[in-house]
Parts: structure tokens; sequence; C-alpha cells
């Protein structure tokens, strides 16, 4: 199997072949010195390892290079099943010993997993420029470990980089690879099956960057229809990131298959780039790439201004103007080209997302902040745009952060459907930038070294004040003073945290509200831009009157800003404000009448009903949410009321009335509690104290029967509210335990209100309070029933007494009115006067009539 694998020396006057079939498949390597074209002399060294285990297929892959600084030339021959199927390469040194017809091992490398076919594939160039040859080393069956063997995961592949160092020849080395750097590994997409580094091509320099390009090919990629992918050289290797990827999906005019299982390079075309032949084993075919010239463009941003800008001096003309440049440079290329240019303004802004950008350009009728347009150029010719004036806004905010333009180029598409031999590609679009500043007030450069200090206090009623009292004060103003004593401090900012959520009523013209919520509000107030060695007094006005029960509010001050700040600045203040709770309340009863009852031979309803008036006054400043523990006592079971119907309260303003959230009844027996008292000993005073005229009920040593509810909320100031409760007396109840010889009872009803807010002051007794009070019922009278003689004789006597006085009434002239006759005397004469009238108004005179009595 001579000539498996096969390369020419540099010199092209030895000729290496591989033989892997060698002995048992050992394998061996050959070499032949060439005197000219088709004369080839016998072998002058062979070599085969006779150490070499069976199956190693020793030159399965052979190249050649000048791997350090003697000037001598190596070989290098893989032998991928070597090193229990790890697979090895070796390196042999061509000088000839004495009596010896053979080459000397002076390097082995080995592979790093069972079956990687390390050394399938190897090739030799100059990578990073340091004149010594660099190695490269395929194994296509590089699997990656996983717990599962999948063989869909399998033969994804991977290569070798060995920079070679001046260590070569050393044996012993520290972390160094036998005369080579650690290795670096690539591959590619990381694909499975691929069989990424099944072969290995040296390209040249393509790029033109100084370092040598190579290809690498992974036949079976993407379901066996195979990839070669290109690596630009570096001044360490290789790039990490591929060139450029080359599957065999892009030639859509015929189905490709074992695309890359074979690479070599040759200038077909003459146009001093080489290009690329590949084979496609499995379709049957061989693909020809041919390569376009690389140029480089040269491009900068010329700002034609100092580097420092004053926007103050440019407020109705351009502040300064930028124009951009460009230079074509490279081999073999056509003399003309066009470029595609995009230019962008204020790019840091509008890289964080910023709209507002500060400067813009001018063109007919309309601003804009970017551009694109299209530039000729020639080779080796320096071409510069005219100037464009550049406008600054006059509302700008930041002004420590430099504008920046940003210009990206690119070889305008070509409307081309032949090959151009000629026409240059470029490696990618590019971008070049430049900026300027704005005048920073700095005395090194653009950063500033400010020394900045903030101080906080509550002022309330013109004093200041650490504490506050609920409803006595409704607002109180917090007092920031900032200061700079140092350089200028840029985008200097105060921003005020006050925690918990206080209302903010009124705010200055260069502070804004942030965030408010329930737990907190923060305010940021802007100091300038630059904020320079001033003092600056903030005030902030906050509502006391909905101050949801807190405590204390704490106001947290920060200053902000982009510049440095010394070491003695004060840039955080914090301060407290205590929230203080002072009420009072007070039970005020109202007199009630008697309710007066029948005996019970005369009662209709056992139930009196009755109503308990309380007024609960609440006084001083603050707020309650509650009225709580409001107790009402009284022995309702022993006078086996009914169920309480129901209280009504009003608060504040007549006509609002509220219920109660919370009521709850203690049961007891207190009329067991009694009859055992009556019947064993009267060691301790009775709860009841009557005599013959009165009853006294009341609760002193038992325990009587208790309502509990709660009323509110309270506002701030002073307010009452009427507590009504209603209920009954069953007065046959109390008959028949106590009898009915008394003439009145006395209902003692207790009631205690207190405050129940923990945040109410309660160092005095002014949160609680309690009062008796008495409800009287009276018995009535009875009344006597009468007898039947006594009412026949005052019957008798009446009637005639009623006859006495009529007779004297009579006998007086009561019913004779002579007076009245008299006017019916007169009124009858005045209508005979109206007749004769009508008839001869000289017959009568009126003088005569005389009306006698």
């Amino acid at each position: 199997m001579a000539g498996f694998s096969n390369a020419f020396s540099r010199d092209a006057k030895k000729l290496i072949l591989g033989s892997p079939g060698f002995y048992q498949w050992r394998g061996a390597v050959v070499t032949y010195f060439i005197d000219g074209f088709k004369k080839v002399r016998n072998p002058e060294m062979i070599q085969y390892h006779l150490k070499v285990a069976t199956d190693s297929y020793l030159g399965y892959s052979v190249t050649s290079g000048f791997f350090n600084d003697d000037n001598v030339e190596e070989v290098v021959a893989g032998a991928p099943k070597d090193s229990f199927y790890r697979g090895s390469v070796y390196i042999f040194s061509m000088k000839a010993h004495a009596g010896e017809n053979s080459m000397t091992v002076v390097r082995v490398l080995r592979g790093t997993q069972f079956g990687e076919y390390f050394g399938s594939s190897v090739i030799a160039t100059d990578l990073n420029g340091d004149s010594r040859d660099d190695l490269i080393v395929g194994a296509p069956f590089h699997s990656p470990v996983t717990k599962v063997n999948d063989g869909q995961q399998g033969d994804r592949g991977r290569i070798y980089v060995y920079v070679s160092n001046e260590n070569f020849y050393v044996k012993v080395c520290v972390n160094k690879k036998q005369g080579f750097e650690e290795p670096q590994i690539l591959s590619g997409l990381n694909k499975p099956l691929a069989r990424f580094g099944s072969s290995l091509c040296v390209l040249g320099d393509i790029n033109l960057d100084g370092f040598t390009d190579i290809a690498v090919g992974a036949p079976y990629e993407d379901d066996n229809k195979g990839a070669v992918y290109i690596y630009h050289g570096s001044k360490n290797g290789l790039n990490e990131k591929f060139a450029q990827r080359i599957s065999a999906s892009d030639f859509r005019s015929v189905d490709l298959k074992g695309f890359g299982i074979s690479l070599t390079v040759s200038d077909i075309d003459r146009n001093h780039y080489p290009d690329i032949l590949i084979g496609s084993y499995l379709s049957e075919n061989a693909v020809i790439l041919r390569s376009q010239p690389f140029a480089e463009i040269k491009a900068q941003i010329i700002i034609n201004q100092s580097s420092v800008l004053k926007p103050e001096l440019c407020k109705t003309d351009s502040c300064f103007s930028i124009s951009y440049c460009f230079r074509l440079q490279g081999k073999y290329i056509r003399e003309e080209e066009k470029l595609f240019v995009q230019l962008e303004m204020d790019t840091v802004l509008k890289g964080i997302g910023n709209e507002n950008l500060r400067v813009f350009a001018l063109r007919p009728g309309k601003r804009f902040s970017n551009m694109e347009t299209y530039v000729d150029i020639r080779v080796n010719e320096t071409i510069c745009s005219p100037s464009i004036p550049i406008f600054v806004r006059n509302d700008i905010v930041d002004k420590l952060t430099p504008i920046k333009f940003e210009m990206t180029y690119n070889i305008a598409k070509r409307n081309r459907t032949t090959f151009c031999g000629n026409c240059p590609i470029v490696e990618e679009s590019k971008t070049v930038s430049s900026e300027i500043n704005f005048e920073s007030g700095c005395k090194n450069g653009q950063k500033c070294v400010s020394n900045m200090t903030v101080e906080l206090k509550t002022i309330s009623e013109n004093e200041v004040v650490t504490s506050v009292i609920d409803g006595l004060q409704s607002d109180v103003k917090l007092y920031m003073n900032v200061s700079n004593f140092g350089e200028n401090a840029h985008l200097a900012k105060l921003v005020l945290e006050v925690k918990p959520y206080l209302a903010v009523t009124r705010l200055q013209t260069h502070c804004e509200i942030d965030l408010e919520n329930e737990e907190k509000v923060v305010v940021s107030c802007d100091l300038g831009n630059p904020f320079e060695a001033e003092n600056v007094l903030f005030v902030v006005p906050f509502d006391l009157k909905q101050t949801n029960k807190a405590t204390q509010i704490t106001f947290k001050a920060k200053l902000l800003t982009t510049s440095d700040l010394t070491n003695d600045s004060k840039i955080e203040e914090t301060a407290h404000l205590k929230i203080l709770y002072n009420t009072a309340v007070q039970i005020v009863k109202e007199k009630s009448s008697p309710i007066f009852y029948e005996v019970k031979n005369r009662r209709i309803f056992d139930y009196y009903l009755f109503s308990s008036v309380f007024q609960i006054h609440k006084e001083n400043y603050s707020a309650v949410d509650n009225l709580g523990n409001i107790a009402i006592r009284c022995d309702y079971n022993l006078t086996n009321l009914p169920i309480v119907p129901g209280a009504d309260v009003v608060i504040g303003e007549p006509g609002v009335t509220f219920g109660f959230p919370e009521v709850s009844r203690l049961q007891n027996d207190a009329l067991k509690a009694f009859r055992d008292k009556r019947h064993t000993s009267n060691e301790s005073e009775s709860i009841f104290e009557f005599n013959d005229q009165l009853l006294k009920l009341n609760c002193e040593n038992v325990h009587c029967e208790n309502f509990y509810c709660r009323i509110g909320p309270f506002k701030a100031g002073y307010h009452v509210g009427i507590f009504n409760l209603h209920s009954a007396l069953n007065i046959s109840t109390i008959e028949s335990v106590f009898g009915s010889h008394f003439k009145a009872i006395d209902l003692s009803i207790e009631a205690k209100a207190q405050i129940i807010d923990a945040v109410i002051n309660r160092s005095n007794d002014f949160y609680f309070d309690s009062i008796d009070l008495i409800i009287r019922f009276r018995k009535m009278r009875q009344r006597l029933k009468l007898q039947l003689w006594i009412l026949a004789i005052s019957a008798a006597s009446g009637l005639f007494i009623f006859v006495l006085m009529l007779l004297a009434l009579i006998h007086f002239g009561f019913f004779q009115r002579k007076k009245r006759e008299e006017i019916k005397k007169l009124l009858h004469q005045a209508n005979l006067m109206k007749k004769f009238n009508n008839c001869d108004h000289d017959a009568f005179d009126t003088k005569d009539l005389v009306i006698r009595n």
C-alpha cells in the first residue's frame, strides 16, 4: 500500500510515501530523492518502527515541516490505530546516520480517546508567523463522553493544533507538549456523525493578514452531505471561530454527498489566489471552488474640531463638522469599487435605548441622526467626503458621555452572473468610530472629583422637629440641603426614599416622583448637569393626614453622580420622624325617664322595653380606627330576657350610623348563683339590695351577662358617638322571685369603653372610661272598684244640682235678652225707610225718626 498517503518536501527534492499495510499493517514511511521531473531514485531511507504494534497503520497520513530553528526538515506520519487504538503521530528526523538507511524518531504525539483515529490526517504549516512550522492533526472519530452510549451523538470529530516552540529538542519541558504548546482543539459546529477533521489542507494567506489559513473537511455532516470549514491563522495559532463554512447544501444544482472527504489547492485561473478542489466521493463528484482576491479597506471618521466641545458657543450655528475617508488596498484586484456606507450619530446613548439623541445634522427640511450612502473608491487612493455640519440640542442632560459617531461599510453588492477573478471581497462589514467630549470643567481631563454633602431636617410650624402628633400637625416639610465643595458633578441627582408611604403635597420644578406605592414613595431631584460648586435647598412637604398608623417615617436621601467623589463626601443621609398618637375617650350617660308598669292583674305584657343611651366622646387630636371593648353588663339572665334585639350608634354628624362588626355575649347562670347565695350564706353582700319601696339589681359580686362591641372609625379631632342599646325587662319573672310588694325597680347597667389601637399613647388613664346607668321601672298605683249605690247617689245629686241652676237662670232673666230685641226693631225700621224712599224722596225726613228704648 505504498503511496496511500504522499507529500513532497519543501524543496521538492524528496517524495514521502506512506505505506500503512506494511508488515501486518504495522505500516512504514518511505522517502525517495528526486533528481528531476519523472526521475525517482531508489528509496534512500525507509522507516518501519519495529516497536509499533500490528494494525497501527503507520503512514496513514504523511507531511513534513521545519519545526525548530536548525533548518532541518522533519517527516510526520500518522498511525491512527496505534497506542491501543488512541492513535499516534510520529515525527522523524531526515538526518541519515552513519551506516544506517533509516530515519530517527524524535517526537511522538498520542491521542486522548479510544478510537478517535488520531493521526488519520496531518498537515504542517506556519500558522502564527514565527518561521517555525506548526502541526495540525485530525481525529475524525472523536466522540463526546456521555452517560448513555448513543451512537447518534458520536463521530463528531476534532482537530488538534500544535504550535511549535523553541524547546523542540528538549526532552523534559514544563507545560509543553514535546516541543509544542498545549494543543488548541477545534470542532467546527460539533455536529453528530460529521467526522470533522477527516481531511486537512493548507490554503496559504487568502485574507492577506500575514498568517496562513487552512481548510478542514467534515464529509458526513448534515446527514452525509458534508461541509468544508475555512480557518484563518493568527499569532496564537488558528482563530477559534471559523471564517467560512461551505456546505454541500449550498450547491442546489447537484446532490452532493461525502463533500469534503479530500482537499487540495491550485491556482487554476491564474488570479494569484489558490482555488480548492473538493472531493465528494459518495455522489461521485469533485467540486472546484475558485477564490476571489481579498482586499482591505481602511476607513476613519474625522471630527474637524477640538477634542473638547462647548455647546454654549454654538446655540445658533453648528458646533462642529465631521467627514469620513476610505482607502482600498489589495493585490491583483480591479482599480475601482463602490462602497455601501452607514453613518450613525451618538451611538452610545442609542445603544442603551435612549432615543433622545444629543446631536443631529440637517438636510433640506429635515433633521437626521443617521444616513446611508454609496461611495466610489480607487485602489491605493484616499477618498474623503465633504464636511457635514453637526448641531447640538439645547436641552441635553448627559454632558459627560462622549458623542460617538460610528460608520459601517462594505463593498456594495454586484449584479454579475459570471465569476470575477479580480473582484475583491472583504472579510465582513467593518465599523469605525470617533468621538468628541464636552467641556467637563475638570482639572485632570474628563473625570471630575466632587466633594458633595447632603443634610436633612424635618420642619413643622417653622420649627425643627423629630416627632409630631397625629391630628395636631397636619403637615411636615423635609429640608434637603445639598452642597458641592469640589469640581463639577456631572449627571448629579438627589434621590429621596420615604418609608412607609407618605403623600407628597407639592414638588419643586426639578423634582418628580419616580415610584409611589403602599410601601414607599421615591422622589428624584435634578441637581444640574453639571452641578457646580454651590449650595441648593430642596423643600418637600408631606401630608400627615394619611399616616396609616405608622409610628415612624424614615427619610433616606442619596446623591448620585458620574463624577468621582472625595473620601469626605457625605452622599447619604437618613432622618427619622416619630408619629405620636394622643387620644382620650369619655362616656356620658343620658338621663332617662321612669318606665311605668301595671300591676300583675292588669298587665297585658310581661316584658317592658327600655333603651340605654350613652354618649362616647372621642377627644384630643389623633384619629382612631376603633373604639373597642365597649362592655355592657347587666343581669339579663336573672330576668329571663329575650335575645337583645340590637343597637344603634351615631358618630359625629347626625344620620351617620355604624353597625357593630363584632358583638359577643358571655353566658352564665345568674339566677342559680342568686338562689345558692339566698339559701347558703349571708357572709357576702347580696347582689340585690331592696326594701319595701325599691328593689336594686346590680352586678357587683357576680358575673352578669356582657356584651362587647367596637365602633369607629373616628377622624382626627373631637367627635361624639351615641350608643343606644334596646332591650326589655321581664317584670313577671322578677315578681315571681322577689314578690310584688315593691313600688320600683332600679336596673343597674355598667358601660366601659377603651381605645384598643396599639399606636395610641397609654401613658395616662385617658384612653378608657366607665359609668353606671340606672334604669328605673315604677309601678302604677292600683285603681279602686266603685260601689253601685255610690254611683246612684252621685247621679241623683248631680241631677238635683242641674235643676236648681236652671231655675236660677230663668229667675234672673238669663233667657230674656233686651238688647237683642232692640237691634231687631232698628233693622225693621231701616227696611221701611228704604221702601218709602223708592216712592217719594220728599215724603219723609229721616230726621223725624226717633228710636226709643
